[in-house]
């Protein structure tokens, strides 16, 4: 079973929850994979426009007759003949077997045929053609078979770095969750391994950065690659001991006074542990260890610490990013942690509905076999608890 702020979850749930549905959602705020998926996007909308009606035109006026189906003929063995000549491989052949990334292959061009064809094959052709007034003024004429293919092979080639940055961004970002998910404590050096997951496929080192790097738009200047070392030792030190004992005391299964006495301590605790996790999360970033992927890894180390003191981990939405970075920058931990807090109340909220749902129980009704006996009391608590958090964020 997996305890989240007193409230039992079993433990084949809790971790599918947690490896899939918010690994998912976790994913998708990433900047990076956001930027990957965009670039994705744009290689698509090109090769969409690149077989649209106006360059199948000519294809189609050559299917239309006999004469002319044969010089469609003569053209696609030329545009395959020239694909040859540019080493394009008959068969995919694997590029890179840690990422699974494949070249394109000759039948990668077998679609786009029709909106490759073109009258003349080359520039001298062409020219010709202009100066004998053959040209019918046709937009098509205006391109040559060999350009087409230029611009075929370049886009195909996109098409493959985009759908391979973007399949290893999110499947990077996902394995270094899931990795970091199964660790007791945190490391340094698993902080190093969550990054070089976070960087599958970016062919980047293991280990810090070898240069110094900047943060666009940030009015502060990271560490110096020299002090990387140093500095990650000292806010290790400052997190397991220094910040640590700044935490009071809270246990569940002691005796309070009142349901008051509880809820104060009880708030007072994860307020604690939400403020120690901003410190962290804050010095981490602004020391920027690595050359590529410290937000992700900054976040993904956030969220296992939360997991680690019983906490529901975060996903900060894109309409808080400004304030996030505020604080990052001011060195605000205190908003900071209300932040986290605010954040993980609304993943356990998450978390309880999706349990409801799977087991097909009622809002009003929780078993004890779904939940401990204190569910319906927890939930009520953390639902107070939002609220009081959004009035003291507004304040």
């Amino acid at each position: 079973m997996r305890k989240i702020e007193g409230m039992t979850f079993n433990t084949n749930f809790f971790n599918n929850y947690m490896g899939k549905i918010f690994a998912e959602s976790f994913a998708y705020t990433s900047s990076a994979l956001e930027k990957a998926f965009e670039e994705k996007k744009a290689v698509t909308f090109n090769l969409k426009r690149y077989t649209d009606e106006e360059n199948c035109k000519y294809a189609k006026k050559l299917i239309s007759t006999e004469e002319g189906q044969a010089l469609y003929s003569q053209r696609q063995n030329e545009i395959y003949a020239y694909l040859v000549h540019k080493d394009i491989p008959k068969e995919k052949i694997l590029i890179d077997a840690e990422t699974m990334e494949y070249s394109i292959s000759l039948a990668d061009f077998e679609p786009y045929i029709p909106a490759t064809i073109r009258p003349y094959r080359n520039k001298p052709e062409l020219e010709q053609a202009r100066q004998n007034g053959l040209l019918e003024g046709e937009k098509y004429e205006e391109e040559t078979l060999i350009s087409r293919i230029e611009t075929l092979i370049s886009l195909l080639e996109q098409k493959v770095k985009a759908d391979g940055q973007a399949k290893n961004s999110k499947k990077g970002f996902l394995d270094a969750f899931i990795y970091a998910m199964s660790l007791k404590q945190v490391s340094i050096t698993d902080i190093i391994d969550i990054n070089y997951k976070v960087n599958v496929g970016q062919g980047l080192k293991r280990g810090y950065k070898q240069s110094d790097n900047v943060i666009i738009g940030a009015s502060f200047k990271t560490c110096p690659k020299e002090l990387v070392g140093l500095r990650m030792q000292e806010l290790m030190n400052s997190y397991e001991n220094e910040w640590s004992k700044e935490i009071p005391e809270y246990n569940e299964n002691d005796e309070f006074s009142s349901q008051e006495e509880q809820d104060v301590k009880k708030n007072a605790y994860y307020k604690a542990i939400c403020e120690r996790e901003a410190k962290f999360h804050i010095a981490f970033e602004r020391i920027h260890p690595f050359p590529d992927g410290n937000g992700r890894t900054g976040r993904i180390v956030t969220n296992q610490h939360l997991l680690l003191n019983n906490m529901a981990p975060i996903i900060i939405p894109t309409d808080m990013r400004s304030e996030y970075l505020r604080c990052i920058a001011t060195e605000d931990y205190k908003t900071l942690g209300s932040y986290f807090r605010l954040l993980s109340s609304l993943t356990l909220t998450q978390l309880i509905s999706q349990y409801r749902r799977v087991k097909k129980v009622p809002p009003e009704v929780v078993g004890e076999d779904d939940f401990s006996k204190e569910t319906e009391i927890g939930t009520s608590r953390i639902l107070k608890m939002d609220a009081s958090s959004k009035k003291e964020t507004n304040n």
